[in-house]
């Protein structure tokens, strides 16, 4: 009788846990098993972080047969995740920290000073993506051979979040440092490619992603993703209340075939546009950028590749140069732990604001794109349909501006003036700023 060694794939090792023992690395199905996920719904268009998951766990379990598998793994994957400091950098197979043996890099991370553990949320975040990994698998070659219980179950090493009072894990913005922001040089006149957090004597305000994408946030409550993926089209000013449309599209699109861009359904949403941004300009822009025949609103930001998610070059080439200019003006809030508060943290003021006003949640759940709660707000308020989107447009304009403190009324409108292509959206440091990649 054949064995597995012998190149029968299916041999059966003697102590399998599986009613088909499959001798197949764990490295081949990830592609295929990852796609089926994909393709059942429960996963979207964004696999760049649950590849890197999954890629991560086979180096850590040392990419056995998939008969070879057990309950220890999925243990295993948890203790060492618990073990890898936040800012640990994985690689791939082929450079970097997973084209190395697990127990030099783990001996090189226990000899560093100091480790800075990951939370508790990100810890369940990839032990929730290997759990759902698990499921497709526990179909075919994990399929248990006795009862139904998962066998490499991740879910049973996930820990409890317990919420402690007074404490929470994002700061928002005051409308003190909001001001702080929009009173730089980027607004009111710096230099060009990256010098614009400097003061110029000429100057000149430059608009782009630099320009615009923190008032989006701060006027709309939108992710960074989501302004920085904006396509042209999605905003739409020809109506009584101007609005833009936060929607999949192919900006935001992972593969060049699929739109992409929506992290939930309920992020799906129709947000007027605040008075403030039209006033500085913001129609002239997007007709700007569609006259030099570009798509995106923000073409700088995925300029040569497509792949990169245009929020996070927005970070590096001109976000984090804004935060330390405003950290060190109007220091910015920070949590128990020390984060301060970042561009998202633009959005929490923005739920902050609807917070405050005592908005009913079903319209504060719209603006922020949050699932509905109940019965009622989710099968049976249809008030777009029954009164019209324009009534309910202009009822969550009038509930957002009386919401959000006018942070930008010292800002004079400032002829519309773009850098060429490549010079757009790289601020550079403000003086006496040293920007911190992690924050």
């Amino acid at each position: 009788m054949g064995s597995a060694v012998d190149g029968d794939p299916f041999a059966a090792p003697a102590a399998s846990l599986f009613l088909v023992p499959d001798t197949r690395h764990f490295s081949e199905i990830i592609e295929p098993t990852i796609m089926l996920i994909h393709k059942s719904g429960d996963w979207n268009a964004d696999l760049e972080q649950r590849r890197r998951v999954i890629h991560g766990f086979a180096w850590i379990s040392g990419d056995k047969r998939l008969c070879d598998y057990g309950p220890a793994d999925a243990q295993l994957f948890a203790k060492t995740l618990r073990d890898l400091p936040v800012d640990f950098r994985w690689g791939t197979a082929t450079e970097g920290a997973m084209s190395r043996p697990l127990a030099d890099v783990l001996a090189e991370i226990e000899a560093m000073p100091a480790k800075t553990p990951r939370g508790d949320r990100t810890f369940n975040r990839d032990l929730t993506i290997m759990a759902r990994f698990s499921r497709e698998l526990a179909k075919t070659a994990w399929r248990p051979k006795f009862g139904k219980d998962l066998i490499v179950d991740f879910n049973a090493f996930t820990t409890s979040i317990k919420a402690i009072p007074g404490e929470t894990d994002r700061m928002p913005w005051t409308e003190e440092q909001l001001v702080c922001a929009f009173s730089s040089p980027i607004y009111t006149g710096g230099g060009g490619c990256k010098r614009r957090l400097k003061n110029d004597p000429q100057g000149n305000v430059w608009q782009d992603a630099a320009y615009w994408v923190p008032l989006l946030l701060a006027y709309t409550f939108m992710s960074r993703e989501e302004a920085c993926g904006l396509e042209c089209v999605e905003v739409i000013f020809d109506v009584s209340t101007p609005f833009l449309l936060v929607k999949a599209n192919m900006t935001k699109s992972k593969d060049g075939v699929t739109a992409a861009g929506l992290k939930r359904p309920s992020r799906y949403r129709v947000i007027p546009l605040h008075p403030e941004l039209l006033r500085l300009g913001f129609e002239d822009y997007v007709a700007a950028i569609e006259a030099e025949g570009h798509k995106m609103l923000f073409p700088e930001l995925y300029r040569g590749d497509l792949a990169k998610r245009g929020g996070v070059r927005f970070y590096a080439t001109c976000g984090r140069y804004l935060l330390d200019h405003v950290d060190r003006i109007t220091p910015l809030l920070r949590t128990a732990s020390g984060k301060r508060a970042d561009l998202h943290s633009m959005r929490t003021s923005g739920g902050s604001a609807l917070e405050d006003l005592r908005a009913k949640q079903i319209h504060v759940d719209d603006i922020m794109g949050h699932a509905r709660k109940g019965t009622g707000p989710r099968n049976y308020s249809k008030a777009w349909f029954a009164k019209g989107g324009a009534a309910i447009l202009e009822k969550r304009l009038v509930l957002m501006c009386e919401a959000t403190p006018n942070v930008t009324a010292h800002l004079a409108r400032a002829p519309l003036a773009l850098l060429p292509l490549e010079e757009r959206s790289r601020t550079g440091s403000s003086v006496g700023c040293a920007s911190r990649k992690k924050v």
